[in-house]
C-alpha cells in the first residue's frame, strides 16, 4: 500500500509538473520550446514561500511537429524525485501533451511484476497558439483505475473553467516579461478530494512566468516561478 501511494504521488508529481511548465515559444508553437538544448527552470513554493522543490526541464529533440522534454525534479534539499521524458505535439494550431498515455506507461513500468492492473483514460492537455482576453479554454481531465486484487483505487485529475482574463508585467528572477493570464479550477480525487483555483501568467517566446494556485477559501496554497531560462 505505502509502495503504491508512493507510485501515485511520483504520478500526480508528473501530472502536475507538465501542467504547471507549459509554455515557450518556438517553430509551430507559440507557447512551448521546441528547439534542441533549451533549458528552463521552474521553483516550486509552498504557501509559506519556502522552496519544496526545483524543476530542471531541457528539449532534447524536436523534429517536425514533435519535441521530446526532458523534466528533473528535485526536492529543497537537493535528492532526485523525479526524472522522466514526454512528448510535445503541434497539432490544431496549439499544442497537445497526451499525459494519460504517458504516465499510463510510467505505472505501468514500475508496477510489473506486482500483479496491479493500471487503467487510464481522459482528455490530453490543449493550449492554442492564440490566447486573447475573454477566451474559454477546453477542459482536460484525467481518470486513473488501479486493480490490485484485494485492492482498488481510483484517480482522478480535472481541470476546468480554464479562461483568459487578463494581461499584466512581472518581474521574476529569470526577467521581466509581457504576460497573458489564465485562471483555471483543478480537482483531484485520491482518498480525498482537493480543489485549487489557479492563476498562470505566460508570456510569448518565454511561456510560464508564474503561477499561483490558491484554496477553496481563497488562502494561498502554492506558487511556481520561472527561476532561469537559456536557449
Amino acid at each position: 500500500m505505502k509502495t503504491l501511494k508512493h507510485h501515485l504521488k511520483q504520478s500526480l508529481t508528473m501530472v502536475v509538473i507538465m501542467l504547471s511548465a507549459i509554455g515557450w515559444a518556438q517553430n509551430c508553437s507559440e507557447y512551448f520550446p521546441m528547439t534542441p538544448g533549451t533549458t528552463y527552470e521552474i521553483t516550486h513554493y509552498d504557501k509559506k514561500n519556502s522552496i519544496e522543490s526545483v524543476t530542471h526541464n531541457e528539449v532534447l529533440s524536436a523534429s517536425g511537429n514533435k519535441a521530446e522534454i526532458h523534466t528533473v525534479v528535485k526536492d529543497n534539499a537537493g535528492s532526485e524525485t523525479l526524472n522522466a521524458t514526454y512528448e510535445m505535439l503541434c497539432e490544431n494550431d496549439g499544442v497537445t501533451i497526451d499525459f494519460n498515455s504517458l504516465i499510463g506507461k510510467r505505472l505501468a513500468s514500475e508496477l510489473k511484476d506486482k500483479d496491479m492492473d493500471v487503467k487510464i483514460d481522459g482528455t490530453n492537455f490543449y493550449l492554442p497558439n492564440k490566447l486573447e482576453k475573454g477566451q474559454t479554454l477546453p477542459d482536460t481531465n484525467m481518470n486513473m483505475d488501479i486493480d490490485a486484487g484485494s485492492m482498488a483505487m481510483n484517480f482522478k485529475v480535472s481541470t476546468i473553467n480554464r479562461k483568459v482574463t487578463g494581461k499584466e508585467t512581472i518581474t521574476v528572477p529569470a526577467g521581466t516579461f509581457d504576460c497573458i493570464i489564465i485562471e483555471s479550477e483543478t480537482t483531484l480525487k485520491m482518498l480525498i478530494t482537493k480543489h485549487t483555483v489557479s492563476k498562470k501568467w505566460l508570456a510569448k517566446g518565454v511561456g510560464v512566468v508564474k503561477t499561483e494556485n490558491y484554496k477553496k477559501n481563497g488562502k494561498l496554497d502554492s506558487s511556481e516561478v520561472l527561476t532561469a531560462f537559456n536557449k
